[in-house]
């Protein structure tokens, strides 16, 4: 049915999966020129302007999505994702608050806002998400490197030290971890553990 919305949202979902932008964008107009107000397409077609590098045009997107549906989770991850490519920091630190109002046990949401946090200096709010991304997600690699990383800014060295090795077991490739403890462990004077991990992250990531 070539006035059937919901099918055209479908065919682009597809398209954009598929990255085949410009057949995606059609068929998100499509849908728009039929319904203006659905905040779901206005979500999707700002993915395709974020990926073929128009984040104005996302943005206005996402806002639009935002303003007929003030809840929508997916558009407030989005725009926050471009407020951070453009160093809007402040804006991107508040769609994350309102993504943690929305749905408080998403760890990666935690993990993002916690990384803004350190950016701003509050670091014992930062430590609190990481903290509470581990709890929801204790096989988050990510967030252990990163309370890692925040405990060692703290001078906490031992524990920056746990927090890597949690992180490590979490994901054995995890290059950077390996690099981090590293540093941890020469801080330490435990030169021979620090040598291996080095060793270690240079084998995984040679270049």
């Amino acid at each position: 049915d070539p006035n059937d919305a919901k099918s055209y949202v479908s065919h682009g979902a597809v398209h954009l999966d598929r990255k085949e932008f410009t057949l995606a964008l059609a068929d998100f107009d499509k849908v728009l020129s039929l319904d203006p107000n659905d905040a779901e397409t206005y979500n999707y077609r700002g993915i395709v302007y974020a990926e073929t590098g128009r984040p104005a045009l996302a943005l206005a997107d996402y806002d639009k999505a935002l303003s007929l549906d003030p809840e929508y989770a997916g558009a407030y991850t989005n725009r926050a994702q471009i407020y951070l490519e453009s160093g809007e920091l402040t804006l991107a630190l508040s769609d994350l608050d309102k993504l943690v109002s929305l749905d408080p046990n998403d760890a990666g949401v935690r993990i993002n806002r916690g990384c803004i946090q350190i950016e701003f200096g509050d670091l014992a709010s930062a430590l609190v998400d990481f903290d509470e991304a581990i709890r929801l997600d204790p096989t988050n690699a990510v967030a252990y490197s990163n309370r890692g990383a925040l405990h060692s800014k703290l001078g906490q060295v031992q524990r920056a030290i746990e927090d890597y090795g949690a992180a490590i077991r979490c994901d054995p490739y995890y290059a950077n971890c390996y690099s981090n403890r590293a540093f941890a462990y020469y801080k330490l004077g435990e030169y021979e553990k620090g040598i291996a991990d080095c060793e270690r992250a240079i084998a995984l990531r040679p270049n």
